[in-house]
């Protein structure tokens, strides 16, 4: 497979161009150069949120743990839309047209992202 020029996509919208390659099993990482910087920003917000919502204390009432859930949301300028998407469709795509389907694991405030193939 050759990873010169892959570029990443997600709902088939291409973002960027995926450098500094790695693979180190099972996981692939580069560095996103995005087509819209913004995008970066919206997707790590994401990416932070999932990290957050995973801390949340198992024992916390329903009501206080649904609270902090839409307060924190709120705060990242997200909604459930967002969430909801996030996890589906990406894939990379060759520069030889080839498009491989991903599981995306990050999406850092850097560009820094890991996924599988």
């Amino acid at each position: 497979m050759n990873t010169d020029n892959m570029r990443l996509a997600h709902r088939s919208i291409l973002l960027g161009i995926l450098t500094r390659y790695g693979y180190e099993t099972p996981w692939a990482s580069a560095w996103l150069i995005a087509d819209a910087p913004a995008m970066i920003a919206r997707y790590a917000a994401i990416d932070a949120f999932f990290r957050w919502n995973e801390q949340l204390p198992d024992d916390l009432p329903l009501d206080e743990a649904d609270a902090r859930y839409e307060r924190e949301l709120a705060l990242r300028g997200l909604d459930e839309d967002m969430i909801d998407d996030f996890w589906s469709d990406w894939q990379v795509h060759l520069q030889d047209g080839q498009i491989h389907d991903i599981a995306l694991a990050t999406f850092e405030a850097d560009g820094y992202l890991t996924w599988r193939w």
